[in-house]
């Protein structure tokens, strides 16, 4: 109506497990992005909270180099599951305390176990057409992921199979030096700023291959 009014009113639809009966598979993956974007802010106690620690731990991955899905390393929905996982498993901890708890969770992950918000179901929801989740006993693709960040939503899904062994390698070697930072900046000898400073990572290397 272009006076604003209301706007603050509307609710997002939230889509269930009942809205996926009678949908294709095609039609049901469609789906996945926005009800994984759904199901982690239902298992979010606070979500203030979530969002700040979840903003940090994007800038601290775009100025080491490590946001882009692209180039093998991680996207937003993958940082946004693995902040999800710290936040659940830390329900009252302010965004501070939540961001050191993140880098010392991930810095010492066993690789390839996967990251999950929730359980994988053995079955579809009630009236959902079966689909393949992901699975490493029973699927070789699946079995070859190097670091597993799985989906909430059914059917579960790794939202980071692009991850290859270098970016692996850059990625662990970047968890355990922020874990090393934020030590630092606990025991008081560091400052937070110190923390999102641009990496060197690209100026040690002068020359790259891009291999298409």
């Amino acid at each position: 109506s272009g006076d604003g009014g209301g706007s603050g009113d509307r609710e997002e639809f939230k889509i269930e497990d009942t809205h996926l009966i009678g949908l294709d598979e095609a039609s049901v993956r469609s789906l996945n992005g926005v009800r994984v974007a759904q199901l982690l802010l239902t298992h979010i106690s606070n979500f203030e909270n979530f969002r700040v620690t979840l903003r940090a731990v994007k800038e601290w991955a775009t100025e080491n180099g490590l946001y882009s899905n692209k180039l093998g390393f991680l996207g937003g929905v993958n940082w946004a599951i693995l902040v999800a996982c710290v936040c659940a498993d830390h329900p009252n901890d302010p965004p501070a305390v939540l961001l050191v708890n993140f880098f010392k969770t991930y810095r010492k992950w066993r690789w390839p176990k996967p990251v999950k918000l929730l359980p994988i179901p053995k079955s579809p929801p009630a009236g959902v057409t079966p689909l393949t989740s992901w699975n490493p006993k029973t699927n070789p693709r699946d079995g070859s992921h190097l670091m597993p960040i799985l989906t909430p939503a059914y059917p579960v899904m790794n939202s980071s199979y692009n991850v290859g062994r270098p970016q692996l390698r850059r990625i662990i070697q970047e968890f355990r030096r922020a874990d090393q930072m934020t030590s630092a900046i606990v025991r008081g000898e560091k400052q937070w700023s110190d923390l999102f400073k641009e990496n060197d990572f690209f100026r040690q290397h002068v020359h790259y291959l891009q291999v298409i």
